[in-house]
């Protein structure tokens, strides 16, 4: 691909062509968050798009607005038009958007118009492993090759169903990022660090794009007759958020932070110099303010498109964990946490423009690879679930494909933190797609991915799991169940954000505060950050300093000696103390 300076410069000379001159450069070329460019001219702006490779003008009262409203941060993202006539208004112009657009009428001046994307539901197909399919990274596979190549004689009935049910059904992998070489070498990796690693096909994870309302559950009830070629088929779950001593201002109302039993400790490894340098932090959501007073700049946007209603949530969540350490707002965990951030959510809709889907599998794959014994990823979401009849929320890692991923993070030594998700779900009686108890560490169906699953209690000693909803928690009860590896507050969490200004950028959550096992999971990311630069700067009781693997990691966190009193009986597993994990591990 040419360098975006390339495309910026063509593009401004097809504008002088086209008669719009924009005036000379008043700035070099600035890369931006996600990828993008943008450079800046005497009366206009010219961005370059780097989800779809393309380089787009603003100017005038569009572009001023645009600005105000935060420019790539905002909720409209890139422009995916020039400014140009609008046909709904006599004398109008407008630019489009990725996520919306602003529109300018001589009447009214300009106004902003959003839209949200319909997500798109899939069925994931799981062929056995050892079958090959003749499909490569960004290819797909109609039905008739599918059958033809991979089911082979006998299932014409089962695959005609299927064609009745969804004609022009095309297979896609579910790890598309990907080479089958590429992957091979990280199963190398998880086995050299954990010998006793199962690696599953990845190769053999497909999925099927269906259009909206569209019954998914019957398509995968069908496609599972296919026995000896599907191992498995089922409705990919939809993820969404869980709800929602320095010279820092508000760091004495980050209680969480204070010394146990309050909170975990953290001035206690600040002092021994840990503060997540040198390490490598990824947060996987939906969406991020990036531009926060309170966030470093320059925090990459690995892929995915950054949703705009879920700004306040993953500018809490990164808050909790790297807010910089200066005179305004509050303070993070590990500052200085190398960061970035990825998006679940896909603006590469198989049937309209105005669609997205849910890669979260993928997500995890694409954002593992990247990181690297010691490093650690965060998972912000939750997925739905029915338990006993009943609607409740659970770990994503109760999507088989995630479960595959997450395991493979784990077994490199990446330290894959996971919310348990909110609704109070008995995790312990959760059923799989396969009818197995896998969050059940009592049940011979047991499935360990090597996460750390976190749930939440109460702000207050000894913090034990809320018994009913609380409007100081958005209404939520952490799950419980004997999965769920550590806990902290899951309420009162004052963090940056703002709950109904997205995009203000010296907003906090302070009134509401943050709520949620989603606020509990930083809280552990933090402090699995804060762990591992202890153990490379100081003499542990046992070895010599140096990053430890993520189940080593766990281990050390849910030590009785290594947390808080707790809370007996919650099943949310411990609440780590700092103070006390230095003095148990190290010389």
């Amino acid at each position: 691909m040419r360098e975006t300076v390339t495309w910026v410069d063509d593009k401004h000379a097809q504008l002088l062509a086209s008669g719009l001159n924009l005036g000379a450069p008043v700035g070099p070329e600035e890369a931006l968050y996600d990828g993008g460019a943008m450079r800046p001219y005497e009366f206009g702006r010219i961005l370059f798009h780097p989800r779809n490779g393309e380089a787009f003008e603003l100017h005038g009262l569009n572009l001023s607005t645009y600005l105000d409203l935060g420019a790539e941060y905002s909720g409209l993202g890139y422009p995916v038009t020039d400014e140009i006539d609008d046909a709904a208004v006599p004398f109008g112009r407008m630019n489009g958007f990725e996520q919306g657009s602003l529109r300018f009428d001589p009447a009214v001046g300009v106004t902003q118009e959003l839209f949200e994307r319909e997500l798109v539901p899939s069925v994931t197909v799981k062929v056995v492993d050892g079958t090959f399919v003749p499909l490569g990274p960004g290819g797909a596979l109609t039905l008739t090759d599918f059958a033809n190549a991979v089911v082979g004689p006998g299932f014409e009935a089962v695959i005609a169903v299927i064609d009745s049910l969804l004609p022009n059904l095309w297979l896609r992998r579910v790890f598309d990022t990907h080479t089958s070489d590429e992957i091979q070498v990280m199963i190398d990796e998880a086995r050299t660090a954990d010998p006793d690693y199962p690696a599953p096909d990845f190769n053999n994870f497909f999925a099927i794009d269906c259009p909206p309302g569209f019954d998914t559950d019957g398509l995968a009830a069908v496609l599972s007759q296919l026995t000896g070629t599907v191992e498995f088929a089922y409705t990919t779950p939809l993820a969404s958020d869980p709800v929602v001593g320095t010279p820092n201002p508000l760091f004495n109302q980050q209680g969480y932070l204070r010394p146990a039993l309050d909170g975990i400790g953290v001035q206690a490894a600040w002092a021994k110099g840990a503060d997540g340098s040198g390490l490598q932090f990824i947060d996987v959501e939906q969406g991020w303010f990036l531009g926060h007073q309170d966030l470093p700049t320059g925090i990459q946007l690995l892929g995915g498109h950054n949703i705009t209603k879920s700004f306040p949530h993953g500018a809490a969540v990164l808050g909790e964990v790297i807010g910089t350490d200066n005179t305004v707002g509050i303070c993070g965990i590990a500052p200085a946490a190398s960061t970035r951030v990825m998006s679940y959510n896909q603006t590469n809709p198989p049937f309209n423009s105005f669609q997205s889907r849910q890669e979260i599998a993928n997500a995890v794959m694409v954002v593992q690879a990247q990181l690297r014994l010691g490093d650690v990823l965060l998972l912000e979401a939750q997925i739905a679930a029915i338990i006993g009849g009943t609607n409740h929320f659970v770990p994503v890692e109760t999507d088989p494909a995630v479960f595959a991923a997450i395991r493979l993070a784990t077994a490199r030594g990446v330290s894959v933190i996971e919310a348990a998700g909110n609704s109070g779900a008995p995790l312990d009686q959760f059923v799989d797609p396969q009818g197995h108890r896998m969050l059940d560490r009592q049940s011979p169906d047991f499935q360990d991915s090597g996460a750390i699953v976190v749930g939440g209690g109460s702000s207050a000693p000894p913090h034990g799991r809320l018994a009913a909803p609380n409007p100081a928690t958005n209404g939520v009860v952490s799950s419980f169940g004997t999965r769920i590896d550590c806990y902290s507050w899951v309420e009162n969490v004052v963090t940056c954000g703002n709950p109904t200004a997205p995009t203000k950028a010296d907003g906090y959550w302070t009134a509401p505060p943050f709520g949620g096992t989603s606020a509990a999971a930083p809280v552990i990311a933090g402090v699995c950050l804060l762990v591992q630069g202890l153990f490379q700067t100081l003499n542990p009781a046992t070895g010599s300093p140096g990053r430890i693997s993520a189940r080593r990691m766990r281990s050390v966190l849910t030590r009785p000696l290594n947390s808080s009193a707790g809370a007996p009986g919650a099943f949310i597993g411990v609440m780590p103390d700092l103070h006390k994990l230095i003095a148990n591990e190290f010389v």
